[in-house]
């Protein structure tokens, strides 16, 4: 994993996920509540070396969450915080 990057941050459940891979791999995105560290979406993502995926989550309440990105063996991971 080159980068990631989640703008804008903070937002209101409605932002972007950026991924930059050093070679085309498949993907996963796992996005958590801190509040009570609940999963609240997993999805994989296939044959691409940059992604740019929007989300639209107009049901989380205010609090801080975390993203995690899979390549591999790699991980990363990006807190954000939605303001309603």
């Amino acid at each position: 994993i080159l980068g990631s990057k989640l703008w804008p941050n903070p937002n209101d459940g409605n932002f972007r996920l950026e991924v930059k891979l050093s070679e085309q791999a498949d993907i996963s995105v796992m996005l958590y509540s801190l509040q009570n560290n609940a999963k609240l979406f997993f999805e994989s993502y296939h044959g691409f070396d940059k992604y740019e995926i929007p989300f639209r989550f107009n049901d989380l309440i205010t609090g801080v969450y975390l993203v995690i990105i899979r390549a591999g063996k790699e991980q990363q991971s990006i807190k954000f915080v939605i303001r309603k």
